[in-house]
């Protein structure tokens, strides 16, 4: 039932907050006060590297979207070019050309099938797109065409991601298609294939374009960006891949934003994932956040909204600004093999710790766990609670299902479950719908005077359960 349940999504929990206990967490450590007697820190053994890189004072973008379009050529061209010519599948790139300054790549596409097929690009099917040696996410394809006919179609790139890249004349394309029937079973795999354009011979992949622009702040997609902190030092390099700059960056004067450059310098294609990812020793996030593929000798920018990771606020959590930035990483074939061991990457961006108040709910097992305030959106009461474990193993944290009352009605609600690495402390959220909410009577957050729940508490290397405690909190 276990193992069913860790597939699901994470069931609800319920809190208040009373009595106030606080602790502050440093950059690599998470401490109470004497009166608590208890403590996280991060373990000694746990493999990790860390990088100290330089900490920018708010070096804000200058440079306007028509000072970039004056660098950017719009008359490179193609020879047209055979992407696939199997199974009464054929696919051509006929042009690029350029329109209200957005590049297009032109396919026509020939069905000499008897089924209907659909066309795709830039999807998680196929993902393998590249403009000069950079990974894009801007090339999307979405066709389908009838058995027995052609269809003209195309590809757009965006030009302000490839800017981003320090791209500013595109000298040569991969791009991948994958094609399916009708019932959505697999019919072809094509590429990536290389599209060599007019300015092809100016090519060099030894050249890292992406650094020649990322001191200015300015990445795809935001805007009004302040670069707080960069580091183009290696922090990451396992089985020829490496991440080999780190850029920190808030938008607006409110989200925070990391950027890491990834090299691929294998022969194969490689999945580079992250996951479990922690700000000042506080995990925001518990299994895999977000992935990329790489084709060999490429590069790609992964970006993570920090702020946007979990629905508690930094403010609640006590995070002013970032000390230390934690992610786990690891990678895998094109099959979705592991090709090297999962581990830690600190990327250390200022001394800043964390003030943590909240209402101690237990504390036992050498496990705390601390309600914060309750928060809401037009649909949730929304609680964070933070685990803090301070045991050398791994704990699963399980909230069980029916288990949870509000004022002493039981009530339907989701909280996320976590596995908190030994040492570490995670923030997993109660949610309770505000119309079931109003079933029971209330109609704010200040109507909550008691809540009551149950967590099964297991080690997650023997699968032995640690403790099933009730917790009540009443106000």
């Amino acid at each position: 039932m276990k193992k069913i349940k860790r597939m699901g999504i994470g069931l609800i929990c319920g809190l208040m907050l009373v009595s106030l206990t606080s602790c502050k967490i440093g950059k690599l450590s998470i401490s109470m006060d004497d009166s608590s007697g208890v403590g996280v820190g991060i373990s000694s053994e746990e493999k990790s590297t860390e990088v100290q890189g330089e900490e920018k004072e708010s070096v804000k973008t200058t440079e306007t979207k028509s000072d970039k379009s004056e660098k950017f050529k719009f008359d490179t061209t193609i020879e047209e070019t055979l992407i696939a010519d199997e199974d009464g599948i054929k696919i051509t790139a006929r042009e690029l050309k350029f329109e209200n300054n957005t590049p297009k790549l032109s396919i026509y596409i020939e069905n000499n099938t008897d089924k209907d097929l659909s066309f795709y690009s830039g999807t998680m099917a196929s993902s393998m797109n590249a403009v000069n040696g950079y990974m894009v996410n801007s090339m999307y394809l979405n066709c389908d065409v009838t058995a027995g006919k052609n269809a003209s179609d195309e590809i757009s790139l965006e030009k302000d991601e490839l800017e981003s890249y320090g791209i500013h004349e595109i000298e040569e394309i991969q791009l991948s298609i994958y094609v399916v029937d009708s019932d959505y079973n697999d019919v072809l795999s094509v590429g990536p294939v290389q599209i060599q354009t007019s300015a092809y011979a100016k090519l060099s992949t030894e050249t890292d374009s992406l650094k020649a622009v990322a001191g200015s702040g300015e990445f795809y997609n935001l805007s009004n960006t302040d670069l707080l902190f960069s580091s183009e030092e290696e922090i990451y390099n396992e089985d020829d891949m490496k991440i080999t700059a780190a850029y920190y960056i808030q938008e607006s004067g409110e989200d925070y934003y990391l950027f890491l450059e990834v090299e691929n310098q294998s022969s194969d294609v490689r999945d580079i994932f992250f996951k479990d990812i922690a700000v000042n020793n506080i995990e925001l996030t518990s299994g895999r956040w977000t992935s990329s593929t790489v084709l060999p000798g490429h590069r790609a920018l992964i970006d993570m909204n920090l702020t946007n990771m979990n629905e508690a606020s930094w403010e609640s959590l006590g995070i002013s600004e970032a000390g230390v930035i934690t992610l786990y990483v690891g990678q895998e074939d094109a099959n979705g093999n592991e090709i090297s061991e999962v581990r830690a990457v600190n990327v250390e961006i200022s001394d800043a710790g964390t003030e943590i108040s909240g209402t101690e709910v237990y504390n036992d097992n050498d496990i705390v766990v601390i309600a914060k305030a309750y928060e809401e959106d037009d649909t949730y009461y929304i609680l964070p609670l933070l685990v803090q474990n301070n045991s050398d193993a791994e704990v699963y944290f399980d909230p069980e299902y029916d288990s949870y009352s509000v004022n002493g009605s039981m009530i339907d609600a989701w909280c996320d479950s976590a596995e908190v690495k030994a040492g570490k402390a995670s923030v997993v959220n109660l949610e309770i719908l505000k119309s079931d909410a109003e079933d029971a009577g209330i109609t704010s957050i200040g109507d909550i005077t008691e809540t009551s729940f149950q967590v099964t508490l297991e080690d997650n290397e023997t699968f032995n359960d640690i403790d099933e405690p009730t917790i009540t909190v009443t106000k």
